[in-house]
């Protein structure tokens, strides 16, 4: 590993970035004591511009959660959570007022329904919710990621291990309710499972599993990595890091199912990853050097590459977010 290690600079170590960060989350917890209310005097401040340009809005409070590439195995790996993620497609899922909606992770509008969440199925005028998700078309169905509000409650300050925590307990207090489709809750949502990186034996159990998902449906996309402390952040993190399954041996030394192939232009994981990072950015018209793509993989972006020729402008999709947690 040490091959690997040396072409980093001191100043851009993941190590050193996450220490950093995790101590500025630590610092805000103390700071904001009342995370609810600071976030409903922001949206309040928010809706009094009456056509705010879409800029505005989408560099607001509420941005999706994006991870980096897993470039060096962490020296506190057993303080970290390895989540599966399946195909599909990175989005929203808001519910308020009685309906619930899908954004793509740009922020566009793509479909309404009917769903069991808070804010939808239960107290719908006086609750909302808001969830980081995969949706799977083939299977119609949304895999719950993470939590970035649910009922009265703001999770954006919470640490990783209280979100994962907050949304297992209400998972299994409404199973049948968000997983069963109904005529009052018309997509199933199912919870990822999170595994605690700190049980060895149960995370060699699950690398070693192919398919992870019953007759590989639905596929797997790679792995996330969440630090336990991390808050949600509304952006790039590295605290939240990816690995696609043939790439974990090399970066943290665990072997996994050998179904798990390396694609024929993989020599060594550093490599690959600007390699994506970079025919990535040149698909989407990006120059990666001054976005700052090298740092940040591209996963799970791959179905939405059309969408952000068509998002410029629109500047009522987040908006309707934001209205979501009023």
């Amino acid at each position: 590993m040490e091959f690997y290690k040396k072409n980093f600079k001191k100043e851009d170590r993941q190590e050193i970035r996450r220490l950093q960060l995790l101590n500025e989350q630590k610092c805000r917890r103390l700071e904001q004591h009342d995370e609810g209310r600071n976030f409903q005097i922001y949206l309040h401040k928010v809706k009094q511009h009456k056509h705010p340009k879409f800029q505005d809005i989408y560099g607001s409070e509420i941005k999706l959660q994006l991870s980096e590439w897993m470039r060096e195995k962490p020296s506190d790996l057993s303080d970290w959570f390895l989540v599966p993620c399946p195909r599909g497609q990175r989005c929203f899922v808001a519910a308020s007022d009685g309906k619930t909606k899908m954004y793509s992770k740009f922020g566009r509008f793509c479909l309404q329904f009917h769903s069991q969440l808070p804010g939808d199925g239960t107290d719908a005028r006086k609750s909302s919710t808001i969830l980081d998700c995969v949706f799977c078309k083939e299977l119609d169905l949304f895999y719950v990621l993470d939590v970035i509000f649910y009922g009265h409650q703001s999770m954006l300050n919470c640490d990783a291990q209280f979100r994962f925590f907050w949304l297992r307990s209400k998972f299994e207090e409404n199973e049948s309710n968000f997983e069963k489709r109904t005529e009052n809750n018309n997509k199933s949502f199912c919870l990822l499972k999170r595994y605690d990186m700190a049980h060895e034996e149960r995370i060699a159990a699950i690398l070693q599993t192919y398919p992870i998902w019953s007759d590989n449906q639905p596929q797997l996309d790679g792995f996330l990595f969440y630090h336990k402390e991390a808050s949600y952040t509304c952006g790039t993190t590295p605290l939240v890091c990816w690995l696609f399954a043939f790439m974990v041996p090399d970066i943290l030394e665990i072997f996994v199912s050998c179904e798990y192939v390396r694609p024929n232009n993989y020599s060594n994981p550093l490599i690959y990853m600007d390699e994506f990072d970079k025919e990535m950015a040149q698909k989407r018209g990006y120059n990666p050097y001054t976005k700052n793509l090298e740092k940040t993989n591209c996963h799970m972006e791959m179905e939405d590459e059309q969408e952000q020729n068509v998002i410029e402008g629109d500047d009522n999709a987040l908006r309707e977010i934001m209205q979501t947690i009023q």
